[in-house]
């Protein structure tokens, strides 16, 4: 992937992964690190100031099965929608759109329908989800009916536990992420290539948050806080 031109850094280290352990039927390996390229690069075209190599486990994941640049359009709609139904644009609204485009067998239209909703009930039952949980949500909608009580229980808990309770931002994130793979397993989704969607999409979504985690504790280190 280097030699094609990634940049050597810890997503394409992930993106790496993703491959290996991802499921594709009509491309091979090679086929699908030249389309999430091109989709990488579609990605900067049509959001520069948006894209940056936190979007190439994503632009990987698009790439599967040929579809990359289809779904990178699909993703756009996806964009442009949730910003009329009052999603604020920026980074994580471009992620959002990139998960919802993973899921191939529903139109822009219901995937963002179905995400306002997880918002709303969000909002009415603990309070509103900042611009950071975006991509979760979007997560929540490769469920048909995701149970936000049993979300917010379990970031409830997360936030009373000592170890974690200064990081009340991340343990929704965390708490979608156990909720999730709780689910699949329950539900014996492993050997399903929604299993397999869901799962590198988290993975992507985790190494996107941990990175900004990252570089804004490095300049708070830097300016001597």
């Amino acid at each position: 992937m280097v030699k094609l031109g990634y940049k050597r850094d810890i997503f394409t280290y992930l993106s790496a992964l993703i491959m290996l352990t991802g499921k594709t039927e009509t491309i091979n390996q090679r086929e699908q690190m030249n389309m999430g390229l091109s989709v990488y690069q579609q990605m900067k075209k049509n959001h520069y100031f948006l894209t940056s190599t936190q979007n190439v486990p994503l632009a990987i994941l698009l790439a599967q099965n040929g579809n990359g640049l289809r779904a990178l359009n699909k993703a756009e709609t996806c964009y442009q929608l949730l910003s009329a139904n009052g999603f604020k644009k920026g980074q994580y609204l471009q992620h959002v759109s990139h998960i919802l485009a993973l899921q191939s067998e529903k139109d822009p239209e219901t995937l963002v329908s179905q995400c306002k909703l997880i918002f709303q009930s969000i909002t009415e039952s603990h309070k509103k989800p900042k611009d950071f949980h975006y991509p979760d949500l979007a997560l929540l909608t490769f469920l048909e009916e995701p149970d936000i009580k049993t979300v917010l229980g379990i970031t409830h808990e997360l936030n009373q536990e000592k170890a974690f309770k200064r990081e009340k931002d991340m343990n929704f994130k965390i708490a979608v992420s156990l909720y999730l793979s709780e689910y699949m397993e329950k539900n014996l989704l492993m050997e399903s290539g929604l299993y397999t969607a869901i799962e590198t999409a988290i993975q992507a979504q985790q190494a996107a948050a941990t990175a900004v985690i990252i570089s804004s504790s490095a300049i708070h280190s830097h300016d001597g806080n």
